[in-house]
């Protein structure tokens, strides 16, 4: 786990640990990028990154890392599903889009490891687990090897990564949300109910809704596609900025605004950087037991 460090170990499969600095870091995606320093020019073979776009669910994988400090560890599994959107704990509301689940068991200790084809390409890098007591329960997750191949370039030149922003909250509609607001029951679309202040969607004039006394929201922005594409969740709007969008570019938004529907552009902003973390708090009585949810594997 890199953190907050400037510099890390690295040990190799062959025992050898050498000292490398940290070039880059995007907790957003749980990337880093580090760099070993006093590389001598031993013969070392780099692991080749695969396509992921390419997977299919039922595919054979393996995971390899240092579950609970065991070095070297391979677990298999398959892919149990693609284009997961998995919240990150660590930065906050954020999440991870089109992230990879997988039933290879996947430990503390798992994260940063490469989960591989059977043919040995790096398809993914693990990360989290879903689980409720801290250990593997037959679901893991792992960061698609075309996000890293995207994200990592500029990692290296820039020492951050900027992921656009449109700066809403939403909830993907159902039934009662879409009868409410006028639209056919099984209309598809994500009801604004949060819009960031100064943001893209703040910038372009988009309108939240409020919640009745039921908690259903009325009266807002319904988004129903991005640049033309169907959008009937939430997942369906941050992987498409994620995987074709930059900082600066724009995006139309095919929106229904009181039963009209009208096109917005917005100009992609980039994300506010994390929260710092809290401070722990400091007792005399023993910890209590881990909180279900997708805790990172350390």
């Amino acid at each position: 786990m890199v953190g907050q460090n400037k510099s890390v170990y690295v040990t190799l499969t062959d025992g050898n640990t050498y000292n490398a600095k940290v070039v880059g870091v995007d907790p957003y995606n749980d990337l880093a990028v580090v760099q070993i320093t006093d590389f001598t020019g031993e013969n070392i073979v780099p692991l080749q990154l695969g396509n992921s776009s390419q997977l299919e669910v039922g595919q054979y994988v393996a995971a390899i890392g240092n579950p609970f400090g065991l070095a070297d560890t391979m677990t298999n599994g398959i892919i149990s599903q693609l284009g997961r959107s998995l919240n990150d704990e660590e930065t906050g509301s954020f999440a991870i889009p089109d992230v990879i689940q997988t039933s290879a068991a996947i430990n503390p200790g798992n994260s940063g490891g490469p989960l591989l084809s059977m043919d040995g390409q790096v398809i993914g890098m693990n990360t989290a687990i879903k689980t409720d007591t801290g250990n593997f329960a037959g679901v893991g997750y792992a960061i698609p090897s075309n996000q890293i191949a995207r994200i990592v370039p500029i990692l290296i030149k820039n020492g951050t990564y900027q992921h656009p922003w449109l700066g809403i909250e939403g909830r993907n509609l159902t039934p009662d949300i879409a009868l409410a607001n006028g639209l056919e029951r099984n209309a598809k679309g994500v009801v604004i109910e949060m819009i960031s202040a100064n943001s893209s969607a703040y910038k372009a004039g988009l309108e939240a809704a409020t919640d009745d006394q039921d908690g259903i929201p009325h009266g807002g922005d319904i988004i129903i596609s991005v640049d033309g594409h169907p959008v009937k969740s939430v997942y369906d709007i941050t992987a498409y900025q994620d995987d074709y969008k930059s900082v600066g570019d724009t995006m139309s938004l095919g929106i229904d605004r009181a039963g009209k529907t009208i096109d917005v552009t917005v100009t992609l902003q980039a994300r506010p950087p994390p929260a710092p973390p809290t401070p722990p708090i400091q007792t005399a009585y023993p910890s209590f037991p881990q909180i279900p949810g997708f805790p990172q594997v350390p």
